[in-house]
């Protein structure tokens, strides 16, 4: 893998600036664990890469490519999943075989876009995304991934143009940039587990963030947008029996986990006792059993001693069922951490940094330190299941009955429910009242939902709407819209190609591996896998009533019995963070007081009203746990703004 910029001027007569070099060598060099810096200056551009040794053949790979002859520049931040195919049809343009097995997947991307041009890029499966300047048109083409694996941000100033892998260069290069105000409102009026609301918007107005599956041409004349890839596009032929698509997605699951082990070091994973990491852990590790090598596991472990390690569905310990996985699969080497004992909000300043954005989730800094401790053991691929429960996992139970409810398939409705009543021992009858009770009135008000929108966070202003047009916003990416409520087929479609999401999971992979020297991988959300499960027939989700059918009727065998006993079962990441803000609120409150009366504009958030909830912090907990994570993301933000000034 590799980190790519560069600086372009369309006209050939614009100056680029002479401190450039400078100013993207100095930021990769500060923020990233790279192995190797190249670049080149031909053609009056200057383009840049920083690899990574996460192959063997990464240690060979000379980007970027300077091909004289034709006019061409290209980079390219890779790694091929199907390197044997494309090996295979260069075969037979000529190619040497020997030279291409020898060759990294760098040069074999540039082959196949010389043979094939814009057309070769549709071969590709993987990591990547590419630059490639073209002299004789003078045009600039970037490319994404078809999920935006590799992040990758641009500017446009007149004809001057520049790329990069991370966004502080661009920021430097281009001093004075204007804050993008309405991406800070939509972070604050979604609710607090969303980031994106628009895809491809930065907090800067002028900083664009490449979309997924996209072909992105500047010439003089402007911009021209493609879209190579589309799930549409893949649609199945012919239906097949619940035995023929379980045993496709097996092997289909196995084959996209061994993809994601190719390296010439280490491998490890953020592992849960959740049934999208424990399954990729599995097959990681039965795999890697045949060369004698380790998976090294990393999980969190709550700080404080909790009452019961399971209650209900809820699993708030997961330490002991993941010990009995590591038992099934001695091969697996496990670790247990709990952030040094740290609260929410120690590293925030750092994560923010890291990620270059505001963020609400207070898994991240747990997270890093499962790939800060990875990274020490040689680890150079880390796996986790970010994405499964859009795919692999999905499969509540109230989801698939719904759609059937929709679709009035009535006598599979019975049935499905049935089961499931039988096997998690309620009442039919009540749950089958309860049910059409609740589709009625989810179908009778579910459509109201932007029309009548009341932001969730309670220490919003309604004037933040003024100058904001929410349902234009907000319809961008409809998974983010209605985030509550039923899932019909319709919906998930739209849920698995979560354009907010993937880009935003991309950031996080891609410049979490950048500071530690890996490669993060997520199985669940190989295009492959997304194919799968996009035209899998809908009530396969939770067939005959078993819930998360996918990998709980497909991994009897494979997973301890305790792990799949319970259909609903999930694991509560940082259960104890509430304790610890508790613990440590004496010296987190002046920080966020501060913050909050500071970096937001007074007609934006109710700032006495926030105060006053910091103020009484600790008195009344069943509100501290409503309120607190509104006053994290509120916080986050101002930090950020903080941290840019």
């Amino acid at each position: 893998m590799s980190a790519i910029w560069g600086v372009v001027a369309l006209d050939g007569k614009e100056r680029i600036p002479e401190n450039a070099k400078e100013i993207f060598e100095t930021s990769y060099q500060k923020k990233c664990r790279i192995d190797r810096y190249e670049s080149t200056d031909a053609f009056c551009t200057y383009f840049g890469c920083g690899i990574q040794y996460i192959t063997t053949e990464a240690e060979r790979e000379e980007l970027p490519i300077v091909d004289k002859e034709r006019g061409i520049i290209f980079t390219a931040d890779c790694i091929l999943d199907n390197r044997e195919e494309i090996i295979e049809m260069l075969g037979t343009y000529g190619y040497d075989k020997a030279h291409l097995l020898e060759s990294p997947d760098g040069r074999l991307m540039y082959f196949a876009y010389h043979c094939l041009g814009k057309e070769g890029i549709k071969k590709f499966r993987g990591l990547f995304s590419i630059a490639i300047w073209d002299e004789k048109k003078h045009s600039l083409t970037l490319v994404s991934d078809q999920v935006s694996s590799r992040c990758l941000y641009y500017i446009r100033r007149g004809n001057l143009i520049a790329f990069s892998t991370l966004m502080e260069p661009l920021i430097q290069l281009f001093p004075n940039l204007e804050q993008n105000m309405d991406y800070y409102k939509d972070f604050l009026l979604v609710n607090p587990s969303v980031i994106y609301v628009v895809p491809g918007e930065t907090p800067y107005k002028d900083v664009s963030l490449m979309l997924p599956a996209t072909e992105l041409e500047f010439t003089l004349q402007g911009e021209k947008k493609y879209t190579y890839w589309s799930l549409e596009d893949q649609d199945e032929s012919f239906s097949k029996s619940p035995r023929e698509y379980g045993a496709e997605f097996m092997e289909l699951y196995d084959t996209c986990v061994k993809n994601t082990l190719r390296t010439s070091g280490e491998v490890g994973i953020a592992m849960s006792s959740g049934l999208d990491s424990s399954s990729i852990g599995i097959l990681a590790a039965r795999e890697l059993e045949k060369s004698k090598k380790r998976l090294y596991s990393y999980t969190f472990a709550p700080n404080v001693d909790m009452e019961n390690a399971i209650v209900g569905n809820c699993v708030y310990d997961e330490t002991g069922l993941v010990r009995e996985i590591a038992r099934m699969y001695p091969n697996i080497e496990t670790t247990f951490l709990n952030n040094q004992d740290k609260n929410l909000f120690t590293d925030m300043d750092f994560c923010i940094n890291l990620l270059e954005m505001p963020y609400k989730t207070g898994t991240f800094p747990n997270h890093y330190e499962m790939c800060k401790e990875g990274a020490g053991r040689g680890c150079k691929v880390f796996l986790n299941g970010g994405f499964g429960n859009n795919t692999v996992s999905f499969g509540e139970i109230h989801h698939i009955l719904y759609y059937l409810y929709k679709n009035r398939q009535y006598g599979r409705l019975f049935m499905y429910l049935n089961r499931y009543g039988k096997h998690e021992g309620v009442s039919r009858m009540k749950m089958l009242c309860k049910s059409i009770k609740s589709f009625y009135n989810f179908d009778k008000h579910s459509e109201k939902v932007l029309d009548h929108f009341i932001p969730n966070n309670f220490f919003i202003m309604p004037t933040i709407l003024k100058d904001y047009n929410l349902k234009k916003r907000f319809s961008t990416d409809k998974r983010i819209t209605i985030s509550d409520g039923y899932i019909d087929r319709e919906k998930y479609k739209e849920h698995i190609k979560a354009t907010g999401l993937l880009i935003y999971l991309g950031v996080f992979e891609t410049k979490f591996g950048l500071d530690t020297g890996m490669l993060l991988r997520d199985p669940t959300k190989d295009i492959r896998m997304l194919s799968f499960c996009y035209w899998l027939p809908y009530h396969l989700f939770a067939y005959k009533g078993k819930t998360r059918w996918l990998i709980r009727n497909h991994f009897e065998e494979l997973l301890p019995k305790v792990v799949l006993d319970k259909w609903q079962q999930r694991g509560v990441l940082n259960i104890d963070w509430v304790n610890r803000i508790y613990r440590d609120w004496d010296e987190i409150k002046p920080e966020m007081s501060q913050n909050i009366a500071t970096y937001i504009p007074d007609d934006w958030i109710d700032k006495k009203r926030i105060l006053d909830a910091i103020e009484n912090f600790g008195i009344d907990k069943k509100k501290d746990q409503h309120a607190v994570p509104y006053l994290c993301a509120i916080d986050a933000l101002c930090r950020f703004i903080r941290l840019q000034a």
